[in-house]
């Protein structure tokens, strides 16, 4: 793909490693699979109230479905208003656009899609620039965040050797 080559990312910018995407990855599925059983659970109830839904039903289908909503909405709410979902701060990596600001809800959108796919990352593997699939589709770019305690800690070093 030939826009992979002419991307580039904010100039500073070191992209995410794939150790800090898989694991911000995982513990964000586990936060979107609580939220989304919950969610169905209320619906079945309230829809059925207990009663067994048959497998060729609207509601069924529906609900398998369904299954993919919540998880667009829960990291496209945190990657367009911060950049960073809870689990993407703690791995000191966060998602913005070629101007290095919040993306929109349609390349969050992108993003979500393509990285159903399943094959983002292993694209990534094989890109020089180490940009997943679904960054390049979606001009996006997943980077790594500077640790403002690093940099506190080396001007307190600083302060301390040049007294």
């Amino acid at each position: 793909m030939s826009s992979e080559q002419t991307q580039e990312a904010p100039k500073t910018a070191e992209p995410a490693s794939l150790r800090s995407r898989f694991l911000a990855i995982s513990y964000d599925f586990l936060i979107i699979i609580f939220i989304t059983t919950v969610l169905v659970v209320v619906i079945e109830l309230a829809l059925v109230g207990g009663e067994t839904i048959q497998p060729d039903s609207f509601l069924n289908k529906f609900l398998k479905v369904f299954w993919f909503i919540p998880g667009f909405f829960y990291l496209g709410y945190y990657w367009t208003k911060s950049g960073q979902t809870p689990s993407m701060k703690v791995w000191k990596i966060k998602v913005v656009n070629k101007e290095g600001l919040t993306i929109s809800w349609s390349q969050a959108l992108m993003r979500y899609v393509f990285a159903l796919l399943g094959i983002g990352l292993f694209w990534m593997i094989f890109n020089k620039s180490r940009f997943a699939l679904q960054d390049v589709i979606s001009n996006t770019y997943l980077i790594k965040v500077a640790n403002k305690n690093t940099d506190k800690t080396a001007d307190k070093t600083t302060d301390k050797t040049s007294s």
